[in-house]
């Protein structure tokens, strides 16, 4: 068998096993699965699993975790859109990510990070609806709310 075909059964291993361990709600196990899933994949896909262990660790109720994940999907899909030139890059869901970043941020009150994360989404997608969100961070980081 040669290396190519060990890898993919490598990959195609280590995704279902990340599965099975997600399903029994062995949410930790399911991580580390994909961690290494994510090592064993392509250099510019790499960044996709992120995106399932952001959810993981939204599970587990640990969100600086899953922010640091969704901020690792979220620039690996920059890199790998622009590494490619694709012609379908998303900027709205580069906004509505960021965002969303954005807004986790506010919830465990790291504020400078919200307004940073806001104001990417603004600069990916003009239209992503962050400006009363930065507004209230902003006065809320001032003593103002």
């Amino acid at each position: 068998m040669n290396t190519e075909f060990k890898d993919i059964d490598k990959r195609y291993d280590l995704f279902w096993l990340g599965m099975k361990y997600e399903k029994e709600n062995n949410f930790q196990q399911a991580i580390e699965t994909y961690l290494l899933y994510s090592e064993a994949l392509a250099f510019e896909n790499r960044f996709i699993p992120h995106i399932w262990i952001s959810g993981l660790y939204d599970k587990l109720h640990q969100p600086s975790q899953s922010i640091y994940h969704l901020e690792q999907y979220v620039k690996g899909y920059i890199e790998w859109k622009a590494s490619i030139e694709y012609k379908d890059f998303s900027k709205e869901k580069v906004g509505k990510l960021y965002k969303e970043i954005g807004k986790r941020y506010v919830v465990i009150n790291e504020l400078e990070n919200a307004i940073h994360a806001f104001e990417l989404a603004l600069s990916y997608d003009k239209n992503v609806s962050v400006k009363k969100l930065i507004d209230n961070a902003k006065n809320k980081l001032n003593g103002k709310h």
